[in-house]
């Protein structure tokens, strides 16, 4: 899978892509860290799944589910593409960032995540 999909990423963006990868539903194994680092990736997975993939999701689930499991480093898992994104995802993602933001959360890439912490 990840060659074809290097590929692909590469035709499209015409770069080669970033060399960090989250598994099918977060299926990280030991037998997939491996694979994935033999291929040189960072195997990435979310910590704050938003549960929005369903037809039942709405807009205030997902915030509220999102909101409950935030913390500190978090990676937040959200779909673009399920049934429901645009009612549920869609509607509730500003108000996710707005209240992160006012709760003191900042938001950063994955490359930025895997730097070292600054001292202070």
């Amino acid at each position: 899978d990840l060659q074809p999909a290097e590929a692909a990423i590469q035709a499209a963006i015409g770069v080669p892509p970033e060399r960090f990868f989250t598994p099918y539903a977060a299926a990280i194994d030991a037998r997939v860290r491996g694979l994935i680092a033999g291929a040189g990736y960072v195997p990435v997975g979310w910590t704050a799944p938003a549960d929005d993939w369903d037809f039942g999701a709405t807009a205030e689930a997902v915030h509220e589910t999102v909101m409950e499991r935030v913390q500190d480093g978090a990676i937040v898992e959200l779909h673009l593409d399920a049934p429901a994104t645009a009612a549920s995802t869609a509607v509730a993602l500003p108000r996710i960032v707005a209240d992160l933001r006012a709760a003191g959360y900042r938001f950063v890439t994955i490359p930025e995540m895997a730097l070292p912490c600054p001292r202070g």
